[in-house]
């Protein structure tokens, strides 16, 4: 997958990668979403069947990590075909009405974490938008879906790793500032999501969900470049994200300049 810079595409920095058969059908997903079409079924043209399961569930799985407001769409889906129409098939987890509700919530959460950022510049944006969310939302690993996007942080003030990053993604986003979902491992889990975004134009790391909630904020995982989170955090330098290669956006090297206190370890 290439590394696509975020003016050219956005919320679509997935979809930027995909085959331009598979942007069709991503496309098409989207649309009805857009019409708030939910039957959990999108039609297209296959003309090479083998490929066209490909280009399917990956235009299906680009879709999700690049709209994280997408809360409705579960993991399993499935493919079918006759001739040369094919669809693809997939769960909606709540019924037309449940959605609008959470879409609500989650306008009237974001524009909350946001508050009073509209005059900061970008890193301050960042920055009260992030200890917003570490102060407000839980840890939690159960197997739940709720957990494993973002309607557990906004309902329920808990989610697993994946629902903190879509909510930091979508209230960064909201702030201006472009954000994208990153998947790894790390030292405490073999699957781990976190978030990548652009500070000024400088791609660089945040893992919100392992801030420390029992402590005084430390903005540890805080714009760090890929030599910082590569101590802990594994397999993503292949999963089509950019470089993360400038170091000076760490609240440590940030509070350096004006003279502040700091003990973070590089």
């Amino acid at each position: 997958m290439k590394c696509i810079a975020p003016e050219k595409c956005g919320a679509f920095y997935y979809r930027a990668g995909l085959s331009r058969e598979a942007q069709i059908i991503y496309d098409k997903m989207y649309a009805q979403f857009l019409r708030k079409d939910y039957s959990g079924v999108t039609k297209f043209h296959a003309g090479d069947a083998d490929k066209a399961v490909e280009d399917s569930f990956s235009a299906y799985r680009a879709l999700k990590k690049d709209h994280p407001e997408l809360f409705f769409l579960g993991n399993k889906i499935c493919y079918r075909v006759r001739g040369s129409e094919a669809k693809l098939e997939y769960i909606i987890l709540y019924p037309p009405e449940t959605i609008a509700r959470i879409q609500w919530v989650l306008e009237q959460k974001i524009k909350e974490y946001a508050r009073g950022t509209d005059k900061m510049s970008a890193y301050k944006k960042e920055k009260l938008i992030y200890k917003r969310i570490v102060h407000t939302v839980r840890g939690n690993k159960e197997r739940d879906y709720r957990n494993h996007n973002v309607v557990g942080p906004i309902l329920y003030g808990e989610g697993c790793c994946e629902g903190q990053s879509a909510l930091l993604i979508l209230c960064l986003r909201y702030a201006s500032i472009p954000a994208i979902c990153v998947n790894g491992r790390s030292k405490r889990d073999r699957g781990h999501s976190w978030v990548v975004l652009w500070m000024n134009g400088d791609p660089v790391h945040a893992d919100i969900t392992w801030e420390s909630r029992t402590t005084s904020l430390r903005y540890r995982y805080f714009n760090l470049s890929d030599r910082q989170i590569a101590k802990d955090h594994f397999d993503f330098q292949n999963t089509g994200i950019p470089k993360c290669e400038e170091e000076c956006w760490n609240d440590w090297r940030m509070s350096a300049k004006v003279g502040g206190v700091f003990s973070y370890v590089s």
